[in-house]
């Protein structure tokens, strides 16, 4: 008798004692033997050792991955419904009773999977783990998606009790200073850009693993290419799942390329990666690339990421000098004047200046995935921060760049793979040049007018490019950025209204702003 069943990521093996299939179980990796009912269990359902199986004549037919098997279902309740593959991916969470790792390419919507699986069990709390620069996203995005305001966003500061919310939102650089607070919630807890506890030692990881210890269930996300480094990988799975692999010296050993270099070992390599990433998808991942899903998402997606800035005080005080001025001003004339546009220009700038520090973390992390991103900005100020920030991995086009370094700039970003960050200034970089090496358009600074944005994007949105085009917004929260930006695109879907119709002009935006300031709207 030969039989072979599956639950889960677990091969379940059943035979006649046989000495010879004896030790064709001892080749398989993660098997143990249940003495009593002679019955052999591979921890792990990989392709390996399915193939040891066959050859030892067991009938394994296809034995389909979890994420094959789920099935799209409409989330009750949500303002919208999440793309097809979005629904299978909180239904892999589902079966995996929130203990998984979301390991979408980035654009892909892996906050909503999240949100979807959390909406889902909303009778349970839930606590969001995430970059600094991320939080306002996630309260936006989770107000987008289900209506709820139930969220609190934890900024560090003193202790105090917590408000009981729905949702918890706090970045893992405080975490260890709320923990005791945080563990008495019981609750699901959402791990975003999870990679950054792959250092076994630091502070974060340890107080991520204490607090997930009690969690009632754990869900990663990450769009990081999670084989390059599987030794990056360990952490995160010793959480989502502990028993996957006990031992982090065989992890090591199997995975990651061990090696003894006379002073201690090194696991900074990859081996079996193959073999790895059948484990993994098999157990515990999902991950989909943009060309898998192609058919289902739009040309261009466009994502607004709001940023706190650090220099609150000062842009509060500048804009309410901004207002009184312009109260006092009763012609239109005045009101259009140039000295207008360098006042509002003026607290554009505070607004550049003040989300900076989170703008390049977002960018930083963007950058992990190693994907390619296109960075649009206006002020020479600005395109130097970034070009010092990210020196040997971009390159820059403003309007200092002569034709031919216009050329080498696009070339170089279009052909080297270490380059993976292209700086344009919008007016100079927005015209005649190809950047289909990504696709992926970040706004630092806006422009006055819809064309000049439309322009920028379809720098990646041209022939040739293969994938969908996500274009980001990294906007300042409570300042005239998010009024700039919602004049534009309301400006926007008017141009796109009328045929043949002519672009706003500048000096039509402004007026309409100004126009908007005074009327306290």
């Amino acid at each position: 008798m030969k039989k072979v069943t599956q639950t889960d990521d677990l091969l379940v093996i059943e035979f006649t004692y046989d000495p010879a299939l004896v030790c064709k179980m001892h080749e398989m990796r993660g098997r143990f033997h249940n003495e009593g009912g002679k019955k052999w269990w591979t921890v792990h359902s990989t392709v390996a050792n399915k193939a040891i199986l066959r050859g030892a004549g067991f009938d394994v037919g296809i034995i389909a991955k979890t994420q094959d098997k789920v099935e799209a279902k409409e989330i009750a309740g949500l303002l919208k419904q999440p793309y097809s593959f979005q629904q299978k991916g909180i239904a892999f969470l589902e079966t995996k009773k929130g203990r998984a790792l979301i390991a979408d390419e980035m654009g892909l919507g892996k906050t909503i999977q999240a949100i979807g699986y959390l909406w889902n069990h909303k009778a349970t709390k839930a606590i969001v783990i995430c970059p600094a620069s991320l939080k306002l996203n996630w309260k936006m995005e989770i107000k987008r998606w289900t209506g709820s305001a139930d969220v609190e966003i934890i900024d560090g500061g003193k202790l105090c009790p917590l408000q009981g919310k729905w949702i918890t939102i706090i970045n893992y650089d405080v975490l260890g200073k709320w923990l005791p607070l945080l563990k008495e919630l019981k609750a699901i807890v959402v791990l975003d850009e999870i990679h950054y506890i792959k250092t076994r030692g630091a502070k974060r990881t340890k107080a991520t693993v204490e607090l997930c210890s009690s969690a009632v269930g754990v869900i990663g996300l990450s769009g990081t290419p999670v084989l390059n480094r599987p030794v990056e990988l360990f952490n995160m799975l010793k959480i989502l799942k502990p028993t996957l692999f006990p031992s982090f010296f065989k992890y090591g050993e199997r995975y990651c390329g061990a090696s003894h270099n006379g002073w201690g070992w090194d696991f900074s390599g990859k081996s079996n990666t193959d073999e790895l990433h059948d484990i993994l998808t098999s157990s515990v991942m999902i991950r989909r690339m943009k060309k898998e899903v192609l058919p289902e998402l739009p040309d261009k997606t466009r994502s607004i990421v709001p940023l706190q800035i650090s220099n609150r005080d000062e842009y509060d005080l500048a804009e309410d000098d901004f207002l009184a001025w312009l109260n006092q001003q009763e012609d239109k004339p005045a009101i259009g004047s140039d000295c207008a546009l360098a006042k509002v220009e003026a607290l554009k700038q505070l607004c550049a200046a003040g989300k900076m520090e989170m703008a390049l973390q977002w960018i930083e992390d963007f950058l992990a995935s190693d994907e390619k991103l296109v960075v649009a900005a206006h002020h020479k100020s600005v395109v130097a921060t970034l070009r010092e920030k990210f020196a040997g991995r971009c390159v820059v086009l403003d309007g200092s760049c002569s034709m031919e370094q216009r050329q080498e700039a696009v070339r170089t970003f279009q052909e080297d793979d270490k380059v993976r960050l292209f700086i344009g200034n919008i007016k100079a970089a927005g015209v005649g040049i190809t950047l289909t090496a990504a696709s992926n358009v970040a706004f630092i600074e806006l422009p006055w007018t819809p064309a000049d944005l439309d322009q920028f994007e379809d720098r990646c949105h041209r022939i040739g490019q293969k994938d969908a085009v996500t274009c980001w917004y990294l906007i300042s929260e409570d300042t005239i950025e998010q009024r700039i930006l919602k004049l534009l695109d309301n400006k926007r879907k008017v141009v796109d209204a009328i045929v043949d119709g002519k672009d706003t002009e500048e000096a039509g935006l402004l007026s309409q702003l100004l126009k908007e300031l005074k009327e306290g709207r």
